[in-house]
């Protein structure tokens, strides 16, 4: 069965055969680029003027993301699977497609989701931490959660992430902690400086102001069974997870403690940024591939993990054809 196959599978080429399963869907129904002309930060529409002024077709448009989702979710499956699991496997990888595929399509070219690769490697760098000297894994966390907070400001919340990774992964550092602070400076100080340079400081306010504006959510049953689906993840991993945790070596339990509080940190940004909570679930993708991956990696039952699989699987395929609304 599939996730037998995938268990024992450790080729990329398996992760961008499930991906384009997934998003194949959106090339017959089209899916267009969202109209964000009057919100998204200026660097959000420097990329998205440049796919669209060179890649006019929507079918083109929807290659580029997927594309961009299969490579995240290859740099995701390479850290986690090295890092929590055993032996080498693709799992983390198709899990991430999965969630990724239940934010669709709020998410959809929308800033969160040019943000979303900058946090996933910038969560990369957090574990890298641990076994690596010197400073430079410390600032590579903190210009890469800045970058991804210039993209969609909620992101930004994570940069709690960074005392409390200095914290658990290694021996708290006073001197790393201002390393991490000037690489979450660098970009908005760049950013700042143009903006005051080119005059559009107004631009930045307007931009800054956009997370805290209550917009109106259209509640459907599609909403709802994602949601659903999210606490499904969370009920059976969570107790496995925590069933386990004494029975880690000591590295194992820093990176699981790690994925904890990126969960606690979403639920926080959700609850402030409450205007736009479904664009920030993506703040939820990296901590839930990683539950989802270790269910169906230490299900006690192979059928079980199967048919957790099967309904991810066919509820996805059913949401992005339209047939669930």
């Amino acid at each position: 069965m599939l996730i037998s196959f995938f268990k024992n599978n450790d080729s990329w080429i398996w992760i961008a055969l499930y991906g384009l399963l997934l998003f194949h869907p959106f090339f017959i129904v089209s899916l267009p680029i969202p109209d964000t002309q009057q919100s998204g930060s200026y660097f959000y529409h420097l990329v998205i003027n440049f796919i669209q002024s060179f890649l006019p077709w929507q079918n083109q448009q929807i290659l580029i993301f997927t594309a961009l989702s299969i490579g995240t979710a290859i740099i995701f499956n390479h850290y986690v699977q090295r890092l929590f699991f055993v032996k080498k496997t693709i799992l983390p990888g198709i899990a991430f497609l999965l969630v990724l595929n239940l934010c669709m399509p709020y998410i959809y070219w929308h800033p969160s989701f040019l943000a979303l690769i900058f946090v996933t490697l910038g969560v990369r760098a957090v574990f890298i931490m641990y076994n690596s000297k010197g400073v430079s894994p410390v600032f590579d966390v903190g210009m890469l959660l800045g970058v991804a907070s210039l993209f969609f400001l909620p992101s930004s919340m994570l940069l709690f992430l960074i005392p409390i990774s200095v914290a658990v992964v290694r021996i708290f550092n006073f001197k790393e902690l201002l390393v991490s602070l000037l690489g979450i400076i660098l970009p908005f100080y760049l950013s700042i400086s143009f903006f005051y340079l080119t005059d559009q400081l107004p631009f930045f306010y307007k931009w800054a102001q956009e997370p805290f504006l209550n917009i109106s959510v259209q509640y459907t049953p599609a909403l709802f069974i994602k949601g659903l689906l999210f606490l499904l993840v969370l009920l059976l991993a969570i107790p496995l997870v925590l069933l386990k945790y004494l029975r880690y070596i000591i590295q194992h339990r820093k990176y699981v403690t790690i994925m904890f509080w990126i969960l606690v940190l979403a639920f926080i940004t959700v609850g402030i940024f409450i205007g736009h909570w479904q664009e920030c679930t993506m703040l939820f993708i990296i901590p839930t591939s990683f539950f989802l991956a270790y269910v169906l990696y230490e299900s006690p039952n192979i059928w079980i993990a199967e048919a957790i699989h099967f309904i991810f699987l066919i509820a996805i395929l059913l949401f992005n054809y339209g047939v669930v609304q």
